[in-house]
């Protein structure tokens, strides 16, 4: 059982750090975007200022949810591997699941400040050019 715990932990630990890559990418398509984009004509574009500043606010919210989610769930699998094989419950892989959310560790904690980070260059750029 702590076989498939650890791989399990392993599968979500991974896709967390996927979630960092989607993160810098889209947040630096906006990025280029911003800069690429003629600020004259964007100004009259409504929708587009709406559009570049719902994913501004969106793309790093969404995200950190999801750190936060899978931080929750990468927590709560380490707290199985520490028990002894017997005193795991049988319902562990749904348990696992419903924990909520939590952002621990130095690495969670970096992406956190990235975000942020990205997101306020972003919208510091936005607002100047829009």
């Amino acid at each position: 059982m702590k076989t498939e715990i650890r791989a399990l932990a392993m599968y979500y630990q991974q896709f967390h750090h996927t979630l960092m890559g989607w993160q810098i990418t889209l947040s630096g398509f906006v990025f280029a975007a911003l800069l690429a984009a003629d600020a004259d004509k964007i100004k009259t574009n409504k929708p587009a200022i709406v559009a570049i500043w719902i994913a501004i606010l969106t793309f790093p919210a969404i995200f950190l949810l999801a750190i936060a989610q899978f931080g929750k769930r990468i927590e709560r699998l380490n707290e199985y591997l520490k028990l002894k094989e017997d005193k795991i419950p049988a319902t562990w892989e749904s348990d696992h699941k419903r924990r909520g959310f939590t952002l621990s560790g130095a690495g969670s904690l970096y992406f956190v400040a990235l975000v942020l980070a990205q997101a306020a260059v972003n919208a510091f750029l936005a607002w100047s050019r829009l």
